[in-house]
């Protein structure tokens, strides 16, 4: 199966920046928009090319909110396809009940190590660097200190000593930068200068990290230089993130953590043909994500922390592609509702849906 990157926009919306290739916004991502594609905006259809910063885009169509009993959901144009077991169908023709499949291919993630630019003393997207990214992402957040703004990476009382002396060395080697430890009665933090950090922007963070009070683990979103990144370095970054945060009961796996930050590991699961449910669990804007036993077969070996080894989980199984799930609900909204922009290709995703091209 063939796909190209997922472009996602709004139907009607300012274009908060643009790269050289030009770019739509997604949910905090930027993506690129093919240079010669049409966009229709209030004064009429345009070329991607001729689109500046600030400038409207627009939709008369309504918009549909698809959600599915997997927690997988979607805002869509009227004419989106939707591509299911019964053939392509429309958000506006979706019931719930339907099947629809999910983008669930191998062949998506960058072939290419290479890195935008050098960030702290790495060149090259490893998979040393994806672990740390894990760590970072799935166990850290900022917030302001007397001397300034640091990144906090906070480990459990039980926590191995050797997992916090490894992501130290991540840090000295990977970045360059040094960090400090702080004890604390429910175990231990590792602090850095987010002035020496800053090297990752070109990759989402710190940007991607919650600087709310009283953040914590599982706050975070994952950046979209994951979405793009070598598989290798995908692995290690969900090795790193079940292993800090997984939680393994009988012969599944659960995780914890904001609504956001779930969506985004679950949309990015669903890439390897992993399906993963979500639904709202504990306090405000909490959540949690399930993999039974069947998608817990489906995780590659890489994935998979040592931790794992003895308790009995599934032994890795090819997964059947592409991920099927059923829509739960189907909702008009109004026509300037932010809906995700129809990809290019034959076959893409959108926000994970698998879909067709206008």
């Amino acid at each position: 199966m063939e796909t190209q990157t997922p472009a996602r926009g709004s139907s009607l919306g300012s274009l908060s920046s643009l790269p050289a290739s030009s770019a739509n916004e997604t949910r905090g991502r930027l993506l690129p928009l093919p240079l010669a594609q049409r966009v229709l905006t209030p004064s009429g259809p345009r070329l991607a090319s001729e689109l500046a910063v600030d400038d409207d885009s627009a939709s008369s169509e309504a918009v549909f909110a698809v959600r599915t009993i997997s927690g997988h959901e979607v805002r869509a144009s009227a004419g989106t396809v939707f591509r299911t077991p019964d053939g392509d169908v429309s958000a506006r023709d979706l019931r719930p009940g339907d099947q629809v499949y999910l983008q669930s291919n191998h062949g998506f993630w960058n072939p290419s190590d290479e890195l935008p630019a050098v960030v702290g003393e790495s060149r090259s997207f490893t998979p040393a660097l994806g672990a740390l990214l894990g760590r970072l992402i799935g166990s850290g957040w900022m917030r302001s200190a007397e001397a300034g703004s640091e990144l906090v990476i906070a480990f459990p009382k039980e926590c191995d000593p050797a997992r916090v002396q490894q992501t130290r060395l991540w840090l000295s080697e990977l970045l360059g930068c040094a960090s400090r430890w702080l004890g604390r009665a429910d175990g231990l933090w590792l602090t850095v200068d987010l002035r020496e950090v800053q090297g990752l922007s070109v990759l989402g963070l710190p940007q991607a990290l919650s600087s709310e009070p009283g953040a914590g683990r599982g706050s975070a979103r994952v950046p979209e230089a994951l979405f793009r990144a070598p598989e290798a370095a995908v692995h290690a970054f969900l090795r790193t993130i079940f292993e800090d945060l997984a939680i393994v009961e009988e012969q599944a796996v659960r995780l914890e953590g904001t609504q956001g930050f779930l969506s985004d590991l679950q949309e990015l699961l669903s890439y390897l043909g992993v399906l993963a449910i979500r639904w709202e669990s504990f306090g405000f804007g909490g959540a949690e994500l399930i993999l039974p036993p069947k998608s817990v077969a489906a995780l590659p070996p890489a994935t998979r922390p040592e931790s794992w080894q003895g308790l009995g989980l599934p032994s890795y199984r090819t997964p059947v592609e592409p991920c099927v799930t059923t829509v739960s609900a189907v909702v008009e909204e109004s026509a300037n509702a932010s809906c995700g922009s129809v990809p290019t290709s034959a076959m893409a995703s959108m926000r994970g849906f698998l879909v067709k091209a206008s």
